[in-house]
């Protein structure tokens, strides 16, 4: 990241066949064995981590939603969703990675503003499965000491906001608060001042330009989004593109032998009138 941030500061191209690696959110096994597993092969590994959920103040609204899903015995659900829309859920014909996409799709599209107080109050009880007011064991997050130990190992921690709400579907003083805070605290525990920073779920529409302006102001270098694309030195440096690491392992290997960037230039294209 050092070096992908100077490349930017002094307007140079970056080295050929340049891989980095970054993972969101900062569970425990994050620090535990993907550390772990990086560092037996000398990698560094970039993490940016949701400081409410280091804090343990919360866990992430999008794996409360695959919880609440996978462990309620209703068949069909009458949902109301923040903003007073009905959604119904059919767990008797649907497979439950489905629903799970698609409620978190939805939700995405939702003001999020009190997204967490409506789990407890409404998506639960909604599902008949009891709140957890303790963070489940499977889904705990590492400490702050966990990040001192990375930050130490030579991998970087950065923020990723405070509570993993999506950006563009909050107030103007929400969208502050979790940008602002969340560089606080990771410069409060970690005793430096972070500029990069990662959008939550990282699509375009989940952030706009008053984002953008406010990462500007508050002293941010490189923010990156999820759009699939290989990073560039005449790109918007708080739009960096990221590839989702693949299951397939052939699929990875296109990605770092750039022969995606074949295939992505041969269906851009395909999209050219003829």
């Amino acid at each position: 990241m050092d070096d992908l941030r100077a490349a930017f500061d002094h307007h140079k191209p970056l080295p050929s066949k340049s891989v980095m690696f970054t993972i969101d959110d900062g569970f425990f096994d994050h620090h535990d064995i993907a550390a772990r597993v990086f560092k037996e092969f000398g990698y560094s590994l970039n993490f940016f981590v949701i400081t409410g959920f280091l804090d343990r103040n919360l866990w992430p609204w999008d794996d409360q939603v695959a919880y609440a899903l996978h462990r309620s015995k209703k068949e069909v659900i009458d949902l109301r969703l923040p903003s007073g829309k009905e959604l119904t859920i059919n767990l008797r014909h649907d497979d439950i990675g489905d629903v799970v996409y698609s409620l978190r799709s939805t939700l995405k599209k939702e003001s999020q503003s009190d997204l967490y107080a409506w789990l407890e109050k409404g998506l639960y009880p909604a599902l008949g499965v009891e709140y957890p007011h303790e963070i489940p064991t499977s889904y705990r997050p590492m400490s702050w000491s966990d990040a001192r130990t990375l930050r130490d190992a030579g991998h970087g921690v950065y923020p990723h906001t405070c509570t993993h709400r999506i950006l563009s579907t909050l107030s103007v003083d929400e969208k502050q608060s979790e940008i602002e805070m969340s560089i606080r605290r990771v410069e409060a525990e970690l005793d430096y001042l972070p500029d990069i920073f990662a959008y939550p779920t990282g699509r375009r529409s989940d952030y706009d330009q008053l984002d953008i302006e406010r990462l500007q102001r508050s002293g941010i270098k490189l923010a990156f989004n999820t759009i699939p694309g290989y990073v560039r030195a005449d790109r918007n440096s708080l739009e960096l593109p990221r590839f989702s690491l693949p299951c397939d392992f052939d699929d990875f290997r296109q990605i770092v032998n750039r022969f995606e960037a074949f295939k992505m230039k041969v269906r851009g294209l395909a999209k050219l009138p003829a």
